[in-house]
């Protein structure tokens, strides 16, 4: 299999690349001056990380708090939750009284509030002439992953919102070259046969991608091992990938790093079915299940990962690039984590933490003075202890939610529903 890529012509991507001499609005142009020297010395750093050879792009919070008075769907609501002023028309006013009790004005920047409890999220409200940077980031960057609309729309939400989100994210998709070349269609998907896992890295799928083009560090081939549960991924790069070297990743990166799992589930290669696999196995107290030729559902979550990953690294490679493949598989990996699945309707990494972490976008410090006072330890376990074992019981819900659904769909027509 050879990765394909033809970059993006529509000069998205270098405008918001941060590589203008123009002093953004609010800097001086030493300080612009200074950030430039700086971006020369992280092209020497990051050389040999090509991976990472777009600058991560920054909302400037100062442009934001600019443009909300200038937004023509946004400067209505900043003014009544900055100054208590409705504006004349009415059917504007009662609008933005219905929803009054989601936005909040802080800092001159307005926020939204959605959901509850633990899956409250506190979103920036973007004007119009910030999006295209919110945009790159979670799409088109090599940390974004170049997910398609759902996803796009998903991860943004997390963090953002402005009016007509979810349009936008269509839209962008639909005009992002690279994913329209590698569009397919979506195939239809089998009831998953395996039982529910009872949290995360309980059940895990294993499986070997490859062989792709010899990297420039001679990897052909992927070992990729998914959590049944909460989604997470792990992907290892390797020139072969015997049964010794498939063992020594699943005690040192599996099994060391998420602790002990109980069940795995592969095919019937032999590099997973050697002597050396079963041993350590049976050491761990691990039980194998091997998924039959007849009945491939079981080992669906890591086969549909393994498509996922090749086409979102493929759409990121260019001629220049593609003996570097290899690179781009732990930001993919990052993409992934930090969007949510679509059966738990969370992130892997929040299933597996507890929390969400800071967006890259979001880069103003919070000052000393209303930074939240240190927590004790215990205290801090206590809390991330009952949201983890909270998201575990709604995660739960939903994924027999999702397969009961699946079901119904791919049931036989003989079958009453």
């Amino acid at each position: 299999m050879a990765f394909v890529h033809r970059r993006r012509v529509d000069g998205v991507i270098a405008e918001a690349t941060p590589t203008a001499t123009t002093p953004p609005v609010g800097e001086s142009p030493t300080a612009t001056a200074a950030a430039s020297q700086s971006r020369d010395l992280s092209s020497l750093l990051i050389e040999p990380f090509p991976q990472l050879s777009q600058f991560v792009s920054l909302v400037s919070l100062l442009r934001v708090r600019e443009e909300l008075l200038r937004d023509p769907l946004l400067k209505d609501h900043f003014k009544y939750f900055v100054e208590g002023v409705l504006p004349w028309e009415a059917k504007k006013a009662k609008q933005i009284l219905l929803e009054e009790s989601a936005f909040e004005e802080r800092g001159g920047l307005l926020y939204r509030y959605e959901g509850r409890g633990i899956e409250r999220k506190e979103q920036l409200v973007v004007p119009e002439a910030c999006r295209k940077t919110v945009m790159v980031m979670n799409h088109d960057h090599q940390l974004g992953g170049h997910s398609g609309a759902n996803r796009l729309t998903e991860k943004t939400l997390l963090h953002f919102w402005w009016p007509g989100l979810r349009a936008d994210a269509r839209e962008w998709v639909a005009s992002c070259r690279e994913c329209k070349e590698r569009l397919k269609p979506k195939a239809k998907r089998a009831p998953q046969t395996v039982p529910m896992p009872l949290r995360p890295w309980h059940t895990l799928g294993i499986d070997v991608s490859g062989p792709f083009p010899t990297s420039r560090r001679g990897n052909r081939f992927v070992l990729v091992v998914t959590d049944h549960f909460g989604k997470d991924v792990e992907t290892f790069a390797h020139p072969e990938l015997p049964a010794h070297v498939v063992t020594q990743i699943l005690v040192d990166k599996i099994f060391c790093r998420h602790g002990p799992f109980e069940v795995l589930l592969s095919d019937r290669g032999t590099n997973f079915l050697a002597e050396i696999v079963s041993e350590v196995l049976k050491i761990l107290r691990v039980r194998r299940k091997v998924t039959a030729g007849y009945h491939p559902q079981c080992a669906r979550l890591t086969e549909r990962y393994n498509q996922t990953w090749e086409q979102g690294v493929g759409k990121q490679l260019r001629t220049e690039n593609e003996l570097d493949w290899d690179l781009y598989l732990q930001p993919f990996n990052f993409s992934y984590r930090m969007t949510p699945h679509s059966e738990t309707e969370l992130t892997p990494f929040q299933l597996t933490h507890g929390y969400e972490p800071t967006h890259m976008l979001r880069v103003e410090p919070v000052s000393s003075e209303t930074r939240s006072p240190p927590v004790a330890y215990n205290d801090y376990y206590s809390v991330i202890r009952q949201n983890r074992l909270e998201l575990i019981e709604t995660a739960r819900a939903r994924m027999e939610k999702s397969r009961q659904e699946r079901e119904w769909k791919n049931s036989p027509p003989w079958k009453s529903k």
